[in-house]
């Protein structure tokens, strides 16, 4: 596969930045710097390529990663080559220019190049060294595989991290797909240089109106769905989120694609529970229906000081009428409720429990603290009492619950509890200090360059996504899991079935009518192509040991669950 090759095969699926106008793009010198690939991601690659990631492929494609990105910025000296820096502004203005380490090239950009010249000449405390630690790059990898699996609208994936080992340079760079930013449509009115014909603030100004003529002539070119369905898209992202007890820290228009897709992870956390967490200034978790409320005012307002008006509600109730829509659906699809006709209350219990618990705040630094706050299930699993009576509003929850979804057949009983933990169940590796303190020790002493590094890094990314996923889209709906793996894009969930059996569902990259699954390919019919799972009948005991099955003569090998879930405790 030529480099050539690499940017048509993922071209069509990936926006044209040059449509929003030429005013967007910054000219970024750099120079080549020593550095390796240490992780693809084999789900994309695989996926929007079309072809199946064999050694060939990878040596291709890891060949082009390098020539086009293994670089750092320079403001003098040797050049070895032109990116481009992309311009944005924010809802107020913003200091910064745009993107301040991150530029692209065709159609992918990298980040963690070294400082673009759209950083601010003030301090703003973030990002200025144009750095991306290699600790920072695995958790963006491993949110945003999260993201996409466990989102309606996904999000923007990183598609291979980039090892460095230059004392100019930091110690990682993520590459991406280009994606447009509804920022792309604002100012950046506090960057740079005034009052003159190509002053920043005039480019700044042709940029936006350009960037907005492009969205309103070709909507379509550029994945814009226009401003209304784009505010119930972040509302849809945020609702679902909140469900799942997923924060990526304050909802701005520079950390979401014009798609609804999330961007940049560098904040994205799971959170133990619903309580209202805060962390920084501004940032609680639960309460974005007023900062969506303003980046549709924003928005609004500049659409219409271009000529363009649209219906946008921007009042922050609509807004927080739409993330409710969207927790009740996206508790529906987890739980499987479409599969028990006497459940459609359940959502609704959840969320009352949600507002309930959004009455006391917590500290998300103070991990003592969040992990003592109540939560459904600590209770499901026998865990002991805290805090006092507070567990009866939670206990209440789930007896109600229980009442509604299987009153009466033990058995169903035990699988809808299965179905609830598994649900409830807090995922420590993506709790941001947790897992920061994690990354520190196990990347501790690492040769970015060496073969030891690759492999460690592909291991751990797999080990946290697999202790990760909690919500699988198109998984059957009869299915609660007992355990998990993920392994080089591929995921098996072992599960029980509703009635007394137990059944393996396989999931990886679709190339034509096969599936490539644990580097080997399954044929698919167009049902299970269109659900994005295989099942096979497993036995009791296959979570534990792995197991193998034969399809038309070719022996696939499962492994065995590397995350398992608990029994579940309640009377």
């Amino acid at each position: 596969m030529s480099k050539a090759e690499i940017q048509i095969h993922t071209g069509s699926l990936i926006p044209n930045m040059e449509l929003l106008g030429p005013s967007l793009a910054v000219p970024t010198p750099v120079r080549a710097i020593r550095a390796r690939v240490l992780w693809i991601n084999r789900r994309w690659w695989t996926q929007y390529t079309k072809t199946s990631i064999n050694q060939r492929e990878y040596c291709d494609i890891r060949d082009w990663l390098l020539d086009s990105f293994a670089v750092n910025t320079v403001t003098k000296g040797q050049t070895d080559a032109v990116l481009a820096a992309d311009r944005y502004g924010s809802n107020s203005g913003s200091l910064h220019g745009g993107s301040g380490r991150c530029a692209m090239l065709g159609n992918f950009n990298a980040k963690g190049i070294g400082p673009t010249g759209l950083v601010p000449h003030v301090s703003i405390g973030t990002h200025e060294d144009g750095r991306v630690s290699l600790a920072e790059a695995i958790r963006e990898a491993v949110s945003s595989e999260i993201a996409a699996r466990e989102l309606p609208y996904g999000s923007v994936p990183i598609v291979a991290i980039l090892g460095l080992q230059d004392d100019a340079a930091g110690e990682a760079i993520v590459v991406r797909p280009n994606f447009i930013r509804p920022a792309h449509f604002q100012r950046s009115v506090f960057f740079g240089s005034s009052g003159f014909q190509g002053a920043d603030q005039q480019i700044d100004a042709v940029r936006v109106r350009d960037a907005i003529d492009a969205a309103i002539a070709r909507p379509q070119a550029i994945g814009y769905p226009g401003l209304p369905a784009l505010i119930l898209r972040y509302a849809a992202q945020i609702g679902a989120s909140q469900a799942h007890r997923l924060w990526q820290g304050r909802f701005l228009s520079a950390n979401v694609s014009v798609t609804g897709a999330l961007v940049d992870f560098g904040s994205f956390r799971a959170v133990p529970s619903w309580h209202r967490y805060f962390g920084e200034p501004g940032e609680f978790f639960g309460r974005d229906a007023g900062a969506l409320a303003r980046t549709a005012k924003a928005l609004n307002a500049t659409f219409a000081a271009h000529g363009y008006q649209s219906l946008l509600q921007t009042a922050e109730p609509d807004m927080k009428g739409a993330i409710e829509a969207a927790f009740l659906r996206a508790v529906h699809d987890a739980l499987h409720l479409s599969a028990f006709p006497r459940s459609s209350e359940i959502p609704g219990l959840l969320l009352g429990l949600f507002d309930r618990q959004q009455r006391q705040s917590a500290q998300i630094g103070d991990s003592t603290g969040v992990f003592r706050l109540p939560w459904l299930y600590h209770l499901l699993v026998g865990g002991p009492p805290v805090q006092g009576d507070r567990d009866t509003i939670e206990a209440g929850t789930i007896s109600k619950v229980l009442s509604a979804w299987a009153p009466h057949d033990p058995s169903e009983r035990d699988f809808v509890l299965r179905l609830l933990l598994a649900w409830t169940m807090p995922r420590g590796v993506l709790a941001y200090e947790y897992s920061t303190r994690l990354l520190s020790r196990y990347l501790n002493g690492i040769d970015t360059l060496s073969d030891e590094a690759e492999r460690r890094i592909s291991n751990v990314i797999d080990w946290m996504l697999s202790r990760s996923f909690r919500r699988w889209s198109g998984l059957a709906i009869d299915c609660a899991p007992l355990g998990q793996v993920h392994l080089d894009g591929s995921s098996a969930v072992y599960c029980r079935e509703r009635g007394d059996g137990y059944a393996v569902l396989l999931s990886g990259p679709i190339v034509g009518d096969e599936m490539i699954c644990f580097r080997s390919r399954l044929p698919i019919g167009w049902s299970e192509a269109s659900q994005g799972w295989l099942r096979y009948p497993c036995a009791p005991d296959a979570a534990r040991l792995g197991m193998t099955i034969n399809i038309r003569g070719n022996t696939v090998v499962i492994p065995p669950a590397s995350f398992h879930y608990p029994n579940p405790v309640w009377a």
